[in-house]
């Protein structure tokens, strides 16, 4: 036997004990994706406190609003706020925040409502790739390493739920777009309806990118089908489409008449916008050591892509499902040419890179790949799935013993007080001195959870529809800049400045250790000492909580 041939033997053996191993990967697919979902919802239950930048926020606005709604605590905060009540589309993560706080406090509330994100985005993303080719539901994988991306960590529920969202309803489209009869019509005007509410451009996306299917499946069918034909059948489905999408539409004319549009519109840098893309930064939520697997994770993506494209335009023949190749250029050059200050929200850049890369991985499915490309491919996005998971579990806890320690003083706040919490580091200190979370701001709001449970006013809150700040009442006119770095205030002026507004008490986050040689820290340091009594400090002393003089007992004075 020549040595040729007992090399390609040798090949052929190992070829046939990959593709092996392959097999035995695909059949146990379905229970790991399962697994991999179980393993992400895992740390939201095990840690006590999980915390996204403007969850707290939320979390307190939903119950603010859930005391308006059955009478309670009305004299206290018709004194500080106003409702405005309009076509705000950000109602899902209230409306069900509201609903689950009449049953659990606002911390397990949140919980619920962050594991039924974590749950339904991976379950949507692979229905639909398995609608558009079953054979490829091992590429699935890739959602994981999207699916607690920064704009979820920066607490913008709404617009990650519309995300999930957008994908479950092309899904919809995907398998009913042949028997729009009058009862898929209706389910579909419930979903978009749903979309609107939970995020506008969630609801704009869904519009355009089932058009966009509508138009790419028109041209699939031009070799085939007579013209005229194929316009009427795209101006049935756009009419019943437009149907679906009316009560939205009527609602998004109104609101954008009333509250969204911006004047200072401007673009990123194609530089700065290039670097994202294919660093992917929206991946990284904690740490530098992210960096690593973001940068993996785009690579693996645009690497499936390229070998997609060379599959695919080897036939050169346009077919039904890419379409979602068509959605993936729209989208990236959505991100491209999009205004980076778009509307009230923020963070466009990190908002729109998603996209891209999602449709990137759809239409990729839509590929026939061997056994060995979907094994290689569906394996590393497990690893690098689990290894973000792994990357941030030390986190989770982090940040769940910084807020306990945080939370701890609240209890000698009576119920029904006003409270300005002022923190000086939003990435939170450990005892030790180091950042709680080196590369994210978490502590924003985060004292909201114990205002919430006190039934106080929070100082902190935001002008966030429909809960607003009465004009004489509002303490970013009025104290100052809340939320700056330092805190630069102006709090014991706020009960002649407000009307009789009253701060009765502040609550400090790790003022000692940050900003203790600035002005705007030696002039609240005054405030406090000439008006305030501190009354309690957390184990650590990293969180501090006074009480002002007025209401001060005269033993305590």
């Amino acid at each position: 036997m020549s040595t040729q041939t007992t090399f390609h033997q040798s090949d052929k053996r190992w070829f046939d004990w990959l593709e092996e191993k392959a097999t035995v990967f695909l059949s146990f697919e379905k229970v790991a994706f399962i697994l991999l979902i179980l393993a992400y919802v895992a740390p939201v239950w095990i840690e006590k406190y999980i915390l996204n930048t403007d969850g707290p926020a939320h979390t307190y606005s939903a119950k603010v609003l859930l005391d308006y709604l059955f009478g309670r605590n009305l004299p206290l905060y018709r004194q500080y706020f106003d409702l405005q009540y309009f076509a705000d589309p950000n109602w899902f993560s209230r409306f069900w925040l509201m609903f689950l706080q009449v049953f659990f406090s606002g911390i397990v509330a949140e919980k619920i409502l962050v594991s039924a994100y974590l749950v339904l985005f991976p379950v949507l993303f692979r229905k639909l790739l398995v609608q558009i080719n079953p054979a490829n539901a091992v590429l699935s994988f890739f959602i994981f390493p999207f699916l607690s991306h920064r704009v979820f960590n920066y607490g913008f529920y709404n617009y990650s739920f519309a995300i999930a969202f957008l994908f479950g309803f092309l899904w919809f489209w995907k398998k009913n777009a042949e028997r729009l009869h009058l009862k898929n019509c209706i389910v579909g005007m419930l979903l978009c309806t749903i979309i609107y509410f939970t995020h506008l451009w969630g609801f704009i996306f869904c519009g355009l990118f089932t058009t966009v299917i509508i138009f790419s499946d028109s041209l699939v069918k031009m070799k085939a089908e007579p013209v005229v034909e194929i316009l009427k059948d795209a101006g049935i489905k756009m009419l019943k489409l437009f149907g679906m999408m009316l009560p939205g539409i009527i609602l998004s004319l109104l609101f954008i008449k009333t509250y969204l549009l911006k004047e200072d519109l401007f673009v990123d840098s194609a530089q700065k916008l290039l670097q994202a893309f294919f660093k992917l930064d929206v991946l990284q939520i904690y740490s530098y050591r992210e960096h690593l697997p973001s940068r993996v994770t785009a690579f693996l993506v645009l690497s499936l892509l390229a070998l997609s494209l060379f599959l695919k335009f080897r036939k050169a023949k346009w077919q039904k499902n890419d379409a979602f190749l068509l959605c993936a250029i729209v989208a990236t050059l959505l991100y491209f040419i999009q205004p980076s200050n778009l509307t009230v929200g923020a963070f466009w850049s990190f908002r729109m890179v998603l996209l891209p890369y999602l449709f990137f991985i759809t239409w990729s499915t839509s590929v026939n790949h061997c056994k060995l490309v979907k094994f290689a491919f569906g394996g590393a996005a497990i690893i690098i799935s689990a290894y973000f998971l792994a990357i941030r579990l030390p986190y989770y806890h982090r940040v769940s013993q910084a807020m306990e320690e945080y939370v701890s003083i609240s209890n000698k706040i009576p119920k029904q007080s006003t409270v300005l919490p002022l923190c000086f580091n939003y990435k939170g200190n450990m005892p030790d001195g180091s950042d709680v979370c080196p590369e994210f701001w978490k502590f924003n709001h985060a004292f909201d959870y114990a205002c919430a449970e006190r039934d106080a006013i929070s100082f902190s809150h935001n002008n966030w529809i429909p809960l607003m700040w009465q004009a004489d009442k509002n303490p970013f006119d009025k104290i100052g800049m809340i939320e700056g770095q330092p805190p630069g205030l102006d709090f014991a002026n706020y009960p002649e400045k407000s009307n009789g507004g009253s701060v009765d008490y502040v609550v400090t986050w790790c003022m000692d250790k940050n900003y203790w040689w600035t002005n705007e820290w030696k002039d609240m340091q005054c405030q406090l000492d000439s008006n305030y009594t501190l009354i309690d400090s957390s184990t650590h002393s990293l969180a501090k909580l006074y009480r002002v003089n007025a209401i001060l007992s005269p033993i305590e004075q």
